[in-house]
């Protein structure tokens, strides 16, 4: 739930600075109820899970006579599903923030992402975290990274209780 800005303002200004990281607030002044920690990963994994195992059901369909190939082409349709489960759900949640109740709104004013967003949002969801993750954890293992990945600056996940 959103909070607009003469809403904030009626609160109570004694709240202490542990009750303000419940809430996140957008780039336009209005806030929301920041989804839990464990919510958030709840939602991730599902949606994970779910793009994986439509990755795993075009690896086995495909014909194994070249193992190369038909790993190349799941990984490639783990990525296009990615895509294609951000557009089918445009501005609507997906399945793990419904089961999770949590929701993915624009940092900017906390409305719903767009359609091209959309599909970003569940790649970088089901893929890129994923494959950010590998990268941080071999470049912690070399020395050469200190693991530290920057702010997310477009998107927050919220609460919907």
């Amino acid at each position: 739930m959103v909070i607009t800005s003469s809403q904030n303002s009626s609160q109570n200004s004694s709240q202490n600075s542990s009750q303000n990281n419940l809430y996140v607030e957008f780039k336009n002044g209005s806030r929301a109820l920041r989804a839990p920690g464990k919510a958030y990963f709840g939602a991730w994994l599902i949606d994970f899970l779910l793009v994986l195992a439509l990755a795993a059901i075009v690896f086995a369909v495909l014909p194994k006579t070249n193992i190369g190939l038909s790993i190349t082409l799941a990984v490639l349709a783990w990525i296009v599903i990615s895509w294609l489960y951000g557009f089918i759900l445009p501005g609507k949640r997906s399945l793990g923030c419904v089961i999770c109740g949590t929701r993915v709104v624009k940092l900017s004013d906390g409305g719903r992402p767009g359609f091209w967003r959309s599909g970003w949002v569940s790649f970088v969801r089901t893929v890129g975290i994923l494959v950010f993750s590998i990268i941080i954890v071999v470049g912690a293992l070399g020395g050469g990274s200190s693991g530290n990945p920057k702010d997310n600056r477009w998107h927050v996940s919220i609460s919907e209780r």
